[in-house]
């Protein structure tokens, strides 16, 4: 039996969330810190200090602190330890159901074809 793996739309997955997303927030927010004057964050670090009420200087450096932690978060929901073949994403959630529609019509008809095998094969 053929093993089809259905691709899934990247915003409903847990390594888009807890790890793609931070990954880029953080990356995004250390390059635009080397812009602003003063290099003590970028806008995210000082949205989150100024909600939080802490220094800007400290909410960046716990950012960067953890960003290996999102790293390890995103190689595990992609299938890096387990060891197993990951899920493909899709960036458009009509081609997964596209594609998942195909996949269970060419079961539908493959079981059909196992159907007349059987029964051209009991004449």
């Amino acid at each position: 039996m053929i093993k089809t793996i259905a691709p899934i739309f990247i915003l409903k997955t847990r390594s888009f969330w807890l790890g793609i997303l931070p990954l880029l927030l953080t990356g995004i927010d250390s390059l635009l810190s080397g812009v602003a004057a003063g290099g003590d964050g970028g806008p995210l670090v000082h949205l989150v200090a100024q909600i939080l009420g802490y220094d800007p200087a400290a909410i960046r450096s716990f950012l960067l602190a953890i960003t290996p932690v999102w790293g390890l978060i995103l190689a595990q929901q992609r299938g890096g330890f387990a060891g197993g073949i990951p899920r493909p994403y899709t960036m458009n959630p009509a081609k997964e159901r596209q594609i998942i529609e195909a996949i269970e019509n060419g079961k539908t008809a493959f079981e059909a074809g196992k159907k007349i095998g059987k029964a051209v094969n009991a004449i």
